[in-house]
């Protein structure tokens, strides 16, 4: 995993290699997470 501050505001993170599949899953979760607990967050 490898993570990129590129402002204040707005990171980017990496996470690979993921198996098939795998990233549908955990992009859906992380999703859920960030739309349901963080407030101001989106996932883009």
């Amino acid at each position: 995993m490898t993570h990129e501050k590129i402002s204040d505001f707005e990171s980017k993170f990496i996470i690979s290699p993921l198996p098939s599949g795998f990233g549908v899953t955990i992009g859906n979760s992380l999703r859920r997470i960030m739309l349901s607990s963080i407030p101001g967050a989106r996932v883009t």
